[in-house]
């Protein structure tokens, strides 16, 4: 470390002062002067030492804030980037479901829209064949009821064609009993007589 020069008049000549003559001095003076010198030199380095290490750790000091700071700085920008990416992500995910639900819904919009067109052609088609039925069964009812009136008819003159049958049979049933027993009655009347 380079010490400020002492100030003017303290230990230096001014350059305005006459010519400075170094005072004879003695031997030991002159050693003592010397240890003196050497002593304060001494101090001199280890304070300048001292000073240079303490600049060094200044020094360390700031670059590892610096390295600190630096990885702080990194760091906030690569979360920054990852939100940045999160939200890009995020977004396209929500655009690509927006479209998604878009066709989907399209695509039920349009199934609906097809069963609606086919369940009114079936009831087209249902009411022409109902029309129909109805049409053909007003059309038979007439000749359904005229069989049926001429089958009862016919079943009305058989029945009463059994039924003369039977009056006849039994007619002539009981005619012919009632001459049997006739018979017999003249039978027994002339065994009387003979008798």
């Amino acid at each position: 470390m380079n010490q400020p020069p002492p100030p003017i008049g303290f230990g230096t000549p001014d350059s305005n002062d006459p010519p400075y003559e170094q005072p004879v001095v003695s031997n030991a003076k002159a050693e003592q002067m010397a240890i003196l010198d050497a002593e304060a030199r001494t101090r001199r380095e280890r304070n300048e030492a001292e000073y240079r290490q303490q600049v060094d750790r200044g020094l360390q000091a700031d670059q590892n804030r610096q390295l600190i700071l630096g990885t702080i700085v990194r760091d906030a920008e690569a979360d920054r980037a990852a939100d940045e990416k999160k939200r890009m992500q995020e977004r396209a995910k929500r655009d690509e479901d927006r479209v998604k639900q878009k066709k989907e819904r399209e695509k039920d919009r349009q199934e609906v829209a097809q069963a609606l067109e086919r369940a009114k052609e079936n009831a087209k088609k249902e009411r022409a064949a109902f029309e129909k039925t109805l049409a053909d069964d007003e059309a038979n009812s007439g000749q359904r009821i005229n069989a049926q009136k001429k089958e009862t008819e016919r079943l009305v003159t058989q029945q009463e064609e059994m039924n003369a049958e039977n009056r006849r049979k039994r007619d002539e049933e009981r005619a012919a009993g009632q001459a049997q027993h006739d018979r017999e009655m003249a039978e027994e009347q002339k065994a009387l007589v003979k008798n």
